[in-house]
């Protein structure tokens, strides 16, 4: 890796991630992985560092497994940053809070909804922030003074970092007076509400995971809602799984992925879930990216897929930088895959 201050960190933009499903069929067939096994050799050939983790709930029946260059291997818990994953625990905690009644969605300029669904007009000035300096932070009242001073016109779906921020500072606030806090940041509401409302174990905001590639966070960054979690397959299992339960105590989150707004044709979102209503399926996916002494593409992919209706959770997390194309990873188009089989 390079030194840190010449990291830089991209969370992938799943407006350009679309091209799955209908769309991807305009590039060549011959480039397609014609099934989930062909997908993961392609991405080992392409990578042969990688470790990829697969975990498949299928109406109870769970199946976890690592694929590496050897082909596939018995399941260890390696944990992964899951950059932009992170989104749909704060649409959680979103939820939560309006649950008790404790927030609305048309709170705030911009309003919560807007924050959510990527349509508050809000572009990502962040990233270019952090491109040019990797230790650039925003406390929680930075944030709101940065976002204060800007004029903004509302729009369709843009894709947003310093916007999912911002939701996260909001209802972090919100969540920590609920809990008793006279203040809590993004980081620490996170994990409280990982710990004692979903019952995850192994997911927090935070931390670096098991392999070399990873982002530095600096503790307490309000911007760590945009993408700074880590965890595993099996955590990510059980988390999904919650979306379809018989527990009412989780009835809020399905609030999380009731359509709010329209992406495109295909798509619609909810509290920053992709809602795939053609495959019965709701979905995001993340990228940490950053750039290698050679100049490659270094970090990780990951993806995470819900059908409600057919009790299936697929979660693929991976620790290289593997797309098809420019801008659809692998990760994306095996998690599709494997929700098909």
């Amino acid at each position: 890796m390079k030194n840190k201050q010449n990291r830089r960190v991209i969370m992938i933009l799943f407006s350009v991630i679309f091209l799955i499903g209908a769309g991807i069929m305009i590039w060549s067939y011959a480039l397609l992985p014609k099934d989930a096994n062909q997908a993961l050799e392609k991405i080992v050939k392409k990578k042969p560092q990688a470790v990829i983790s697969v975990g498949i709930l299928d109406n109870g029946k769970e199946e976890t497994y690592i694929y590496t260059a050897n082909g596939r291997e018995d399941y260890q818990p390696y944990t992964y940053q899951i950059g932009s994953i992170t989104k749909t625990f704060t649409g959680a905690m979103t939820a939560y809070e309006q649950a008790k009644g404790n927030l609305k969605l048309t709170d705030g300029n911009p309003s919560l909804e807007k924050l959510v669904t990527h349509t508050s007009g809000l572009n990502d000035e962040w990233e270019q922030e952090i491109a040019k300096n990797p230790n650039f932070t925003f406390s929680r009242q930075e944030l709101y003074d940065y976002v204060d001073a800007l004029t903004l016109t509302e729009s369709s779906f843009q894709y947003s970092n310093i916007g999912s921020g911002l939701a996260g500072a909001r209802v972090a606030e919100i969540y920590g007076k609920d809990i008793g806090e006279s203040f809590c940041s993004y980081q620490e509401a996170m994990n409280h509400f990982l710990t004692n409302e979903l019952g995850l174990t192994e997911t927090k905001v935070g931390g670096i995971g098991d392999f070399k590639d990873n982002w530095i966070w600096q503790d307490n960054d309000e911007m760590m809602a945009g993408g700074a979690m880590t965890s595993n397959v099996t955590d990510l299992l059980k988390y999904g799984q919650l979306y379809f339960n018989n527990d009412s105590r989780y009835d809020y989150l399905q609030n999380a992925v009731t359509r709010l707004a329209d992406v495109n044709d295909s798509y619609g979102i909810g509290m920053f879930w992709i809602l795939d209503d053609n495959n019965d399926m709701i979905w995001h996916n993340g990228e940490i990216n950053m750039e290698a002494e050679d100049g490659s593409e270094a970090g990780s992919q990951c993806f995470i897929g819900i059908s409600p209706g057919r009790q299936k959770v697929v979660v693929v997390l991976s620790n290289v930088i593997c797309n098809l194309q420019e801008d659809t990873s692998y990760t994306d188009m095996l998690g599709y895959m494997l929700m098909d089989e």
